[in-house]
């Protein structure tokens, strides 16, 4: 028993010390005495890794101490290239200058013909599919369809089957990894169900019930990254909270390899840091505050990130937590034309405020704001919206042109900024104004309302709640709408 148990142990390490070890031999016929480049993938990306040059038959040979890590790899020369599979001790492939895809066959690698194999198999059905959904299009009788399309159906069963199988068939082999990401469950929850939300719950709930997230491998497969950006596209739904939930709860599942987290968490955060996208700035301080920022005395976890980098992101977080979709508005308490009179948002009673950061000097707002005042009297202020715009007026110009801008146009609508002479007096005698009539977050309303870049929008509902931000007149005449509809639902 002790000796059986010595024998495993020593052909387990010579196992690891194989594939430690690993060596790829690569033949381009008509590429004799030229160097040649491999690249492996990180997430979808391609990244130059070793070179080596052939001998007088087209052979390369690929070697290092340290080995390769298992993934997908390509073989390039030129601005072409082939891709393969590595994850056996050593790997013995050919192809030929001319063609490096089309002429590719493998030489030894189980993997390798494996993956051909099911390569040929989805090639051959995808263009089976391919003709009878072209007939589909030009059929016009409905029975005819009907039949054609069942034979769609039973081709994608064909091919899931097949799918199911081969995994089945080959465990612990990156061929099978690559063909688990290739299943998508459908939307059907139950055999007759009708209901969108309970297909799309169960189509988000399987989705990677053939991946195994733990495994620091799959940085290396591109199809891993595609999938994930998918996942995000059209299995959750494309709202803040749907995509935080989903978030975590990936995370927390990937967590178990370091390499697998950091890919996983910094392509969320490259794909939610465009705030111009509604909802991304809800998701990007979501992802900086739970993963990047410190909490409670304790570092984040993204400890590839530089402290230069962390702090800058998580000031950006900081910023954009208040203005996040949901959020509730901060306080705006600012005079209007006369400097008499200081109008507290909050107090604006209409269900819907279009809060509008300008300048009078800004030649994109002078253009916009009489448009938006035109729109605003035909199709928002029948809504109940209520417009309070904000013009930058702290110097004695912008001070005049801001009023003579707002009579020309007749903006009928709340206008308020600091004028030159409140602003002066804010210098030299802030009691003046703060608490008594205004605090000292209104008065830095450009850097609390991120206004720096003008016209700024921000649709804040009966809660004064940020709903809406960068929306034209059309689009916040649908949203309005929308939650009218689904408030009218509810009753």
């Amino acid at each position: 028993m002790r000796k059986a148990s010595v024998l495993l142990l020593l052909a387990a390490h010579l196992c690891a010390l194989a594939q430690d070890q690993r060596r790829i031999i690569f033949r381009v016929r008509g590429a004799e005495n030229t160097w040649v480049f491999l690249a492996n993938y990180y997430g979808n990306q391609l990244f130059y890794t070793d070179s080596a040059l052939t001998d007088a038959t087209g052979a390369a040979v690929f070697h290092r101490e340290q080995g390769f890590k298992t993934g997908v790899y390509a073989l390039l020369k030129g601005s072409a290239y082939v891709t393969f599979l590595v994850n056996e001790p050593e790997v013995e492939l050919e192809t030929s200058a001319a063609d490096l895809r089309g002429q590719f066959t493998v030489k030894r690698s189980e993997e390798n013909h494996l993956f051909q194999d099911y390569t040929r198999f989805i090639n051959t059905q995808g263009n089976l599919k391919s003709g009878i959904e072209r007939r589909i299009q030009a059929e016009t009788d409905p029975l005819v369809k009907k039949g054609l399309m069942d034979e769609v159906a039973r081709a994608d069963k064909t091919i899931n089957n097949y799918r199911r199988a081969f995994i089945k068939d080959h465990p612990g082999t990156l061929a099978a990894v690559m063909v688990g990401l290739d299943i998508v469950p459908d939307e059907q929850p139950i055999e007759g169900a009708t209901d969108s939300v309970a297909k799309a719950f169960h189509r988000r709930k399987h989705y990677w019930d053939h991946t195994d997230l733990t495994n620091s491998n799959l940085v290396r497969v591109p199809t891993f990254r595609n999938k994930l950006d998918e996942y995000f596209s059209a299995a959750v739904a494309l709202v803040p909270d749907s995509i935080n939930a989903a978030t975590d709860e990936l995370i927390a599942r990937v967590s178990a390899s370091d390499d697998l987290f950091k890919l996983v968490l910094s392509r969320l955060t490259d794909r939610y840091n465009d705030p111009d996208v509604p909802g991304n700035d809800a998701v990007f301080v979501h992802l900086a505050q739970t993963y990047y920022c410190a909490k409670d005395g304790k570092a984040g976890r993204a400890t590839w990130k530089t402290a230069a980098e962390l702090k800058a992101l998580c000031e950006r977080a900081r910023k954009e937590a208040p203005l996040v979709l949901g959020a509730k508005a901060q306080e705006l308490i600012l005079p209007d034309t006369s400097g008499n009179t200081w109008i507290k948002l909050s107090e604006v009673p209409n269900d819907w405020v279009l809060v509008i950061f300008w300048s009078p000097h800004c030649s994109h707002c002078v253009k916009a704001l009489p448009e938006i005042h035109k729109q605003y009297k035909e199709k928002l202020e029948p809504l109940g919206v209520q417009v309070y715009a904000v013009a930058e007026a702290m110097d004695s110009t912008l001070t005049a042109d801001w009023k003579a801008f707002v009579q020309e146009h007749k903006l009928d609508w709340i206008n308020v900024g600091l004028s030159w002479k409140i602003f002066k007096d804010l210098k030299t005698n802030r009691g003046k104004y703060v608490p008594a009539l205004t605090t000292n977050e209104s008065i830095s309303y450009q850097n609390n309302w991120n206004a720096i870049n003008t016209p700024m929008f921000y649709l804040l509902d009966k809660e004064k709640r940020i709903a809406g931000k960068r929306l034209d007149p059309d689009r916040i005449v649908e949203l309005i709408n929308q939650r009218k509809a689904r408030e009218a639902g509810k009753r």
